[in-house]
């Protein structure tokens, strides 16, 4: 067994048992006709195209008769070609002169066929032949001629199989040994001196290798599978699972995007190591479910400081998320974002009146991503939608394949769309799967479903997609793909089943599918990333049975709701009412929001989206509720309000058992105020809305002389208050307070709209840290 060869490049040779009693054999049969007689006008010296008018899954040839008149060019030349489904063409390597007379051609396109990429750089796999979705030959001369060919026939040729049934008393049938091998093994910092590998904390890992046979569905496991099992220096082990890659460029069009192969189909595995030491690394691949073949890789030596960049529940208030491994120095991480759902979106142009982002989506995601973090973002959640980065859709749509087989271009896309996150320090809410997908009512996409029958599914109504084995195969499937190519991501911040379940034909079986599904996404996930759902609706649409099951790490809700209410107090209610959902102690996060489901006017929807950010904050929500109609910011220039909550947080902590939320009272000025307050030992939180604005956006006045009633229960002491701008960010000014005790009042600057505070005791100060007054048990605030 030769384990390394220069340049980092490994071929594995072993003698593979596979049991071929009882397999399929070859027919001669052909699985296709030949079409009517056509006459073929050359254009040289341009190349002729005789294109194939009936497809066959798979072919083995292409066969032709041809007549070519005596009149014909004498360098005449012809070949063959197919395009996949992406439109990538690729060209035999055997080219064959015409001459005058009849004869017949045929030319391969069996998994070893070898044919040519052009221009592209993808090699020809058995994946490639299943991809087919064009095929036909091209002639060619370097003389000006318009003579004419005749094609009898031209066909895709098929062998067909059929399985023998065994005899009853034959005796059991040798097994058969067919060599196999992985080839070209890339190891990332491999030294041929040491003969091992070297990387660093923090940083992914990666080994590549192209197996022979290739399989046909690289997809399936039970094809062909790849794992590595890495054991840490403690004796730790983590088991990463591999995936087929075809590496692309995704290049711009203008108005669209494609994907070009940029060198050969693979398999890989990524590792992202957390801890220094030499980790010993054994590789396994089996094919159509034999015994896996495991040998040693070289070790891999990891240098650096202990790593942790993940978001996780934070372990000592969950209500919150944090960054890091040790209890004891977890970042507190607040997110504050948008739901970039998709890089453009119907609803908002009719309903905000903006215009359509053009069909790029690594493009699209790009300038928004880049825009988000300029103004202050650090998350954004993002669909799997079959108009967007989904993976697996119906066959006959441009870039898909059906069930079991995925986008290789949308793959490569949430690929770019994540390294860009992690680089703008952004974490995405990955949603695996939207609503439609599983409706046949709202937003209802199940027509088009690759599961549904009507499209060559298995399944005959969209409820069985969370009943029927083959189904729930299915998403196993396409759970281990997404878990080995993207949950190495720091960026990835948790996954989310479902974007509002509610409207799904799920109906009575959500419970128990929700219980399975976290159990194997936390199962197969080596980095224990969070796992959630979401509800449309607002806080009181959630199943609570789901909400608390143990496997739901976070809920996700909407807070959408009639004009004439006040967004601020639902998400408030959210949290804090008898029925709200802080009683589950974890965090919930608001994932979509603006007016109803069908927006609002302007001046509301400019309101809504200036204080969702300081109503989560004062509640205790685990993030700013994220704004649905994004188009309707990047158009408008509404960035603004992630600037303002950004700025005022930095270097704030809201985690602590005695955290809470408190109403405040406030007098003076020309309205009523609404006004919380997140109060900890030693700081509160405040703000201020003029209540009028805050529910339909369409006053705007001036206010003076307000003063916020802090409460009798502040010990005397120093302290400093700063009053922040709420609509801009920025502090507006700072004083620091003597207090004598009993009754603090604040006298707040003058403002509209609406006004942020902090105030804050001073270390040193031996008095108690200031806290707001309580409300009277059982009054709920308003």
């Amino acid at each position: 067994m030769d384990l390394l060869r220069p340049l980092m490049q490994m071929t594995l040779l072993l003698v593979y048992a596979l049991d071929v009693s009882g397999g399929e054999a070859p027919s001669k049969d052909i699985a296709a006709a030949a079409v009517a007689v056509r006459q073929i006008t050359l254009a040289s010296p341009l190349n002729t195209l005789i294109p194939v008018e009936t497809l066959v899954a798979a072919p083995d040839r292409l066969e032709a008769e041809l007549v070519v008149p005596d009149d014909a060019p004498a360098d005449l030349g012809i070949s063959a070609w197919v395009a996949d489904t992406h439109g990538r063409w690729f060209r035999s390597p055997r080219a064959i002169p015409l001459k005058p007379g009849r004869q017949r051609v045929s030319f391969d396109l069996g998994d070893g066929a070898d044919l040519i990429g052009e221009p592209h750089r993808a090699q020809w796999t058995p994946w490639s032949r299943e991809q087919i979705a064009k095929a036909g030959l091209f002639v060619w001369s370097a003389t000006v001629s318009t003579a004419v060919i005749t094609v009898p026939a031209i066909a895709l040729v098929r062998e067909q199989s059929t399985k023998a049934a065994p005899a009853p008393a034959a005796p059991a049938a040798p097994v058969a040994r067919v060599a196999a091998a992985l080839h070209d093994l890339e190891l990332d910092g491999f030294d041929p001196h040491t003969r091992t590998c070297r990387t660093v904390t923090g940083q992914r890992w990666t080994l590549a290798l192209r197996p022979d046979p290739f399989p046909d569905q690289p997809y399936d496991g039970a094809r062909f599978m790849v794992a590595a099992v890495f054991s840490a220096p403690d004796g730790q082990q983590w088991r990463v699972g591999g995936f087929y890659r075809q590496p692309l460029l995704i290049r711009d069009r203008g108005d669209n995007e494609e994907g070009i192969p940029v060198s050969p189909a693979r398999f890989e595995v990524r590792f992202r190591p957390s801890r220094p030491g030499t980790y010993q690394v054994k590789l396994e691949a089996s094919w159509d479910g034999g015994a896996p073949l495991v040998t040693e890789l070289p070790q891999l030596e990891v240098t650096g400081e202990p790593w942790d960049d993940y978001v996780r529940v934070d372990a000592t208030d969950p209500r919150f998320f944090s960054i890091g491994s040790r209890i004891d120095d977890r970042r507190f991480y607040w997110p504050v974002g948008l739901n970039l759902h998709s890089v453009w979106d119907l609803r908002t142009r009719d309903c905000c009146r903006t215009k359509l982002t053009p069909n790029r989506i690594w493009n699209g995601y790009e300038a928004y991503l880049r825009r988000l973090a300029a103004n202050g973002g650090n998350s954004a959640e993002i669909w799997l939608a079959s108009w967007s980065l989904i993976l697996e859709w119906r066959r006959d749509w441009n870039g898909f394949h059906g069930t079991g087989r995925y986008s290789e271009e949308n793959s490569e896309r949430l690929d770019r769309v994540l390294d860009l996150a992690r680089e703008l320090g952004i974490r995405v809410n990955l949603v695996i799967y939207n609503h439609g997908q599983a409706s046949t009512g709202s937003d209802h996409e199940w027509e088009n479903s690759p599961w549904n029958t009507a499209n060559g599914g298995p399944l005959a109504a969209a409820q069985h997609y969370f009943t029927d084995p083959l189904a729930l195969a299915g998403q196993e499937q396409l759970r281990r793909y997404i878990i080995a190519r993207y949950a190495d991501h720091p960026a990835v911040m948790g996954w989310k089943l479902w974007s509002e379940q509610n409207l799904t034909a799920g109906g009575g079986h959500l419970r128990q599918w929700h219980v399975k599904a976290a159990e194997r996404w936390q199962l197969l996930d080596p980095y224990g990333h969070g796992v959630t759902t979401h509800w449309a609706g607002d806080y009181r649409s959630p199943d609570r049975v789901i909400v608390a099951q143990p496997g739901m790490s976070y809920i996700c809700i909407d807070a959408y709701h009639g004009r004439g209410s006040m967004l601020a107090q639902l998400i408030y209610d959210g949290m804090q009412a008898v029925d709200g959902l802080g009683r589950y102690g974890k965090p919930i996060l608001v994932t979509e929001f603006g007016g109803s489901p069908g927006a609002c006017p302007e001046p509301q929807l400019i309101a809504e989206h200036h204080t969702g950010p300081w109503a989560g904050l004062i509640s205790g929500n685990a993030g700013a509720p994220m704004l649905w109609w994004f188009e309707w910011v990047d158009q408008r220039d509404q960035w603004s309000p992630y600037r303002a909550v950004t700025s005022f947080l930095d270097g704030e902590d809201l985690r602590g058992a005695d955290a809470r939320p408190v109403a405040i009272a406030v007098t003076g000025g020309q309205a009523p105020f609404w006004s919380r307050a997140w109060v900890r030992p030693g700081r509160v939180l405040g703000y201020v809305l003029d209540h009028d604005w805050g529910v339909l956006g369409e006053v705007d006045r001036e206010h003076s002389g307000v003063k916020v009633r802090i409460g009798e229960q502040v010990a005397a002491g120093r302290m400093t208050v700063e009053w922040w701008d709420a609509e801009k960010g920025g502090r507006l000014a700072r004083e620091d307070i003597a207090h004598p005790g009993g009754t603090l009042d604040l006298a707040a600057p003058a403002f509209k709209r609406h006004l942020a505070y902090k105030l804050v005791r001073l270390q040193g100060d031996g008095a108690a840290p200031p806290t707001a007054a309580v409300p009277p048990a059982g009054e709920r605030p308003r």
